[in-house]
């Protein structure tokens, strides 16, 4: 019955956007089906032509091609490419596109990059299809690509910055269903739920749909069907409000929408705003201030999945620039992550300190959960006393769990967490961040302490037992941040810290950086 139900559903996007038939055949029907769509919308090119950001006299020249340079997502990704111009020795060159289906328009910044003479282009693909030719053209006169927000259906780049979408989409559906249970829906009765997104050309697009219906497929009760009516935005907040609307009256019975990205969740927020729609859940992605407004709004149910787009800017220009000189990366693939925003991570300071003395601990390992850590950390640098902050990712957890199941995997983090509180000085604060991730601030230490401490904990985590007697091998990637040098609060502070994590992983994994 699951199977054929999942049957069912994919029959029914294929009928209407093509999505499924994107992702398994990559087919020529679809980048056809997204530049109509790009003629119909648009009628004319909106290319935002290239502003130089930083060092405009040197010799070195990157080029960086947004797929769409407005908006409260764009604006952090340019955030941390302008941080990590600062960082380098080269000319960068700031341009995009206006809407996300003017294919055309990347085509043409593209090729105006490489006659204007690009050492290196940075690129988010609107289109997997229609730009991997463009990259393969470029690479061929030896200008290396990296790729951010989205892949390409191709090979032809050196290094791809992006969310996990497919694991992503897994975690939409998952919460999506466990809100839509807590809603009080019964799963003996029938229901739906709507998704909207800007683009079917789009991989990250493509991936975020085909995760969430894995799962829905999977664990959804057989009366909880997903609607057909899909459509695409192309990037527009006002077309993904209309279409929410839309999809609302067309659908007596729905009660949860999923929104793929930032323009379809802040359409979703405002519509159910608007209408006062208070039982219909949402799940969206990325955080501007309508969905943060939204999640906020105890009238309403709420989360969204927020990516590390300001890393995906900062670690992109950082690695073009080690290509440049010569540095190759063994990996092409880098999953920079997303935070599940809740209305319990939004609250103000006082709620949460509030909030947090009801529960303060991990249920799985004993130490402070995120909500804690941050409470305390934000306590402690109010002091303007010197520290460090570490963020901690066991390396491979995934393949980890898929070999040795969830028990296990539960086992490894319990492993982690007991040996962060024998390592670390008494007085630091130890916390959980969420998933495979740790967080820990040091107090009172100095720079070479924090690396012997590093080194200790790495020996600490080295070797697991299993409960089978199966003795396995552990390691894992951190980085670093000092207080109040490397950033001045809790988001700062991660910030800095998830970079130099993120080069630890570039670079081999099993090592401590401080940025």
């Amino acid at each position: 019955m699951k199977k054929a139900k999942k049957r069912l559903i994919i029959t029914s996007l294929l009928i209407t956007i093509l999505i499924v038939a994107f992702l398994f055949s990559g087919c020529s029907n679809v980048s056809k089906y997204a530049k109509s769509k790009s003629e119909k919308a648009s009628g004319e090119s909106a290319v935002v032509d290239y502003t130089c950001v930083s060092k405009p006299k040197s010799e070195k020249k990157i080029y960086v091609i947004l797929k769409n340079y407005h908006g409260d997502y764009w604006k952090t990704v340019i955030e941390g490419i302008e941080r990590a111009a600062k960082e380098i020795d080269a000319g960068v060159y700031l341009g995009g596109i206006d809407n996300e289906t003017d294919i055309d328009g990347q085509i043409s910044l593209m090729e105006k990059a490489v006659k204007e003479g690009a050492d290196g282009i940075l690129l988010a693909p609107a289109n997997s299809n229609s730009l991997a030719d463009s990259c393969e053209k470029v690479r061929k006169k030896k200008i290396p690509v990296v790729l951010i927000d989205s892949s390409i259906n191709s090979t032809e780049f050196d290094v791809c910055y992006m969310t996990d979408n497919i694991d992503a989409g897994e975690m939409a559906a998952k919460e999506m269903l466990t809100m839509l249970h807590d809603a009080g829906n019964s799963p003996q009765e029938s229901l739906e739920v709507g998704i909207l997104l800007s683009s079917d050309a789009s991989q990250a697009m493509v991936n975020r749909v085909s995760g969430f219906l894995d799962y829905w497929a999977k664990y959804a009760p057989t009366k909880w069907e997903i609607t057909k009516d899909i459509a695409l935005n192309g990037g527009d907040v006002k077309k993904a409000e209309s279409d929410a609307a839309k999809l609302l009256k067309k659908n007596e019975n729905i009660k949860g929408i999923y929104g793929c990205n930032n323009t379809s969740t802040v359409g979703i927020a405002k519509t159910l705003t608007k209408q006062k729609r208070t039982d219909i859940v949402m799940v969206g992605f990325d955080m501007a201030e309508e969905t943060k407004q939204f999640i906020k709004d105890s009238d309403y149910r709420g989360v969204s999945l927020m990516q590390k787009q300001d890393q995906m800017g900062y670690l992109g220009i950082g690695t073009l620039n080690s290509l440049i000189n010569g540095k190759k990366s063994e990996q092409k693939y880098f999953d920079t992550g997303v935070i599940m925003i809740d209305s319990d991570y939004l609250m103000e300071k006082k709620e949460k300190k509030r909030y947090i003395g009801l529960s303060s601990t991990d249920a799985l390992t004993g130490i402070l959960n995120r909500r804690a850590f941050q409470v305390e950390l934000e306590e402690q640098i109010r002091k303007k006393e010197p520290g460090f902050f570490i963020f901690i990712d066991v390396d491979n957890f995934k393949s980890y769990n898929d070999t040795y199941g969830h028990n296990n995997g539960d086992l490894c983090l319990k492993h982690f967490a007991k040996a962060i509180q024998e390592c670390f000085p008494e007085g630091s604060i130890l916390g959980r961040y969420g998933g495979d991730e740790f967080v820990v601030y040091l107090k009172d230490v100095t720079k070479e302490s924090v690396y012997i401490y590093m080194e200790k904990f790495q020996k600490m985590i080295a070797d697991l037992t299993l409960a089978t007697g199966e003795k396995v091998h552990l390691s894992a990637s951190a980085g670093g941040a000092a207080f109040p040098e490397q950033g001045e609060d809790f988001i700062s502070l991660c910030r800095s810290a998830d970079a130099a994590l993120y080069n630890v992983k570039q670079n081999g994994k099993g090592a401590f950086k401080i940025k």
